[in-house]
C-alpha cells in the first residue's frame, strides 16, 4: 500500500476532530473523500501532509512512518493542490509551476534548465503548454487549477492530495479538470480528492471514503454512491438521484 492510516486521531484542544481513522490507498488508486462541512476532511489532509501532528495512530507512506520523515522527504512522495491560490505577484505560469521543484532546488538555489523542462513537461501533460508565458492572475479558474496540478506534478510525487479541485468552477471547467485528474492514473499516481458532489465523485474515483463526525462512515468502491440511503445518512438530506452516466462516459472517453 502506498498510504496506510492506522487508528489516526486528531484533537483540536480537548475536541476530537478525527477518531480512529483507518485507510489504505494503493498505488494508482483514486479516492474521493466525502463528508459534510466540519466532518474532518481538511484535518485529515493536513495530518497526512504533515501540517499538523496526530494525537494518536500512524501514517505510513510508501512503507515509511511519516513521523520519522523530514518535510523534504515527504515532499518527494506527496504533493498538495489547494482549492485556491492567492498569488500576490503576477508571475508567469512557467514560474508558478517551477515552484513545485523548490524542495530539490534548495533555499538559496535557482531553477535549472532541467527544472524548467520538467515544468514544461507537466504543462504539456495537462494540455496547457500554451499558457506557459501567461500571467497566472489573468487565467480563468479552470486554467489556474490545472496550473496548480502541474505544479504538483513537477514534484514527481507518488501521491497527490487535492482539496476541492472543482470548487467555484463552472460545469465545463469542472469536467475539464476532472478529465485531467483521471488521466493521471496512467502515470500510476495515487490521488486523494475532497469533493462535495457525489455525482462528480462517482464520475472520476475508484473508491470513496465517507467521513461523518470525524469517523469513517463508509470506505468502499465508488458504486456505493448509487445507494440513496447511504447518502441520506451521510448528508442528512433526501437525495433522489445522482446518476448522470453522460458525465462519467465523457470523462472516460476524453481521458
Amino acid at each position: 500500500m502506498l498510504l496506510k492510516l492506522e487508528q489516526l486521531a486528531v484533537n483540536y484542544g480537548s475536541k476530537p476532530v478525527l477518531k480512529s481513522i483507518d485507510l489504505s490507498v494503493a498505488q494508482g488508486e483514486i479516492y474521493a473523500v466525502l463528508g459534510s462541512n466540519g466532518a474532518g476532511k481538511t484535518t485529515l489532509f493536513r495530518a497526512i501532509i504533515g501540517f499538523i501532528k496526530p494525537d494518536n495512530g500512524r501514517i505510513i507512506i510508501d512503507g515509511n512512518d511519516s513521523e520519522k520523515m523530514s518535510r523534504k522527504e515527504l515532499s518527494k512522495l506527496i504533493a498538495y493542490v489547494p482549492q485556491c491560490h492567492n498569488c500576490t505577484f503576477s508571475y508567469p505560469v512557467i514560474d508558478i509551476v517551477v515552484m513545485g521543484c523548490n524542495s530539490s532546488i534548495g533555499a538559496f538555489g535557482e531553477p535549472s534548465q532541467e527544472h524548467y523542462a520538467r515544468a514544461r513537461e507537466a504543462l504539456g501533460k495537462l494540455n496547457i503548454a500554451h499558457l506557459e508565458k501567461r500571467k497566472f492572475k489573468k487565467l480563468s479558474g479552470g486554467e489556474k487549477q490545472l496550473v496548480l496540478i502541474a505544479r504538483a506534478l513537477v514534484q514527481r510525487p507518488k501521491l497527490i492530495i487535492m482539496d476541492e479541485p472543482t470548487a467555484s468552477l463552472d460545469f465545463s471547467n469542472s469536467i475539464n479538470v476532472l478529465t485531467q485528474i483521471v488521466k493521471l492514473k496512467s502515470d500510476n499516481l495515487s490521488l486523494l480528492v475532497t469533493c462535495h458532489s457525489p455525482s462528480q465523485a462517482k464520475a472520476f474515483a475508484d473508491k470513496v471514503l465517507m467521513i461523518k463526525d470525524g469517523k469513517v462512515y463508509k470506505d468502499d468502491k465508488v458504486q456505493i454512491l448509487s445507494n440513496k440511503d447511504v447518502l441520506h445518512d451521510l448528508y442528512c438530506i433526501e437525495i433522489s438521484s445522482i446518476e448522470d452516466s453522460r458525465i462519467r462516459n465523457y470523462i472516460t472517453e476524453t481521458a
